[in-house]
């Protein structure tokens, strides 16, 4: 009998990244990111070394918009007040081991010379 090949459904996910310092505790940045979204989201890890920091989350609903979420947290850590070369990546429910992110670095969370952080979804993705 030949073996069923399956495929496991992943909650939607965005992973914070950034080289810069982040000026404070990477854990009050965590406690703040679950406290805004209780219910919502999970903070699933994190890291820190010299190559930058990083939070992973995972949104608690799999049916979740992420890209809607990813624009709703890019608010959130403007407001909080992360580095200027933070970006996320952006993983939907329906993505599989070894693809890219549905969304990554070329549609970043950036801010430049006082511009603010922006959000572009999929759609708006840059080479």
């Amino acid at each position: 009998m030949p073996a069923i090949e399956r495929q496991s459904v992943m909650a939607p996910a965005i992973h914070i990244y950034s080289m810069l310092s982040l000026g404070q505790s990477r854990g009050d940045l965590e406690d703040d990111i679950q406290d805004r979204f209780n219910g919502e989201v999970e903070v699933a890890g994190g890291g820190q070394g010299q190559g930058g920091w990083n939070v992973d989350l995972e949104l608690l609903d799999e049916g979740a918009d992420v890209h809607r979420f990813a624009t709703i947290l890019v608010t959130f850590l403007q407001k909080w007040g992360v580095p200027s070369d933070t970006y996320l990546n952006v993983f939907s429910s329906d993505w599989v081991d070894g693809q890219e992110p549905t969304a990554s670095r070329s549609s970043a969370v950036r801010r430049g010379h006082n511009q603010p952080l922006e959000w572009t979804g999929p759609a708006e993705r840059s080479p």
